[in-house]
């Protein structure tokens, strides 16, 4: 993955609660194929995409800090990586 010079952590739409929105849609579109399939083949297809995208998550991220530094710490503390938390807004209104 390359950045373009100018380039800006977006942290807003999709990306306010959640750090890897596609990766979310990409796993909830795969697993309806293979509740809708019933076929053990689309099983197996499904837990190899998710494997893979659990490996790379954590190499995008790391690629994101070198970039991007506290900015995108204090970004990943306040949100999920693939389902929405909740935790430090609901601190907040406390």
């Amino acid at each position: 993955m390359k950045f373009q010079t100018d380039h800006k952590l977006v942290t807003s739409g999709p990306y306010r609660r959640i750090r890897h929105p596609m990766y979310t849609a990409l796993i909830a579109y795969e697993l309806s194929w293979v509740l809708v399939s019933a076929s053990l083949l689309f099983l197996v297809y499904y837990v190899i995409t998710v494997l893979l995208m659990i490996v790379r998550i954590p190499k995008e991220e790391q690629m994101m800090l070198e970039k991007f530094g506290e900015e995108y710490r204090s970004y990943m503390k306040r949100t999920g990586r693939l389902l929405p938390s909740f935790q430090q807004e609901n601190s907040e209104e406390k």
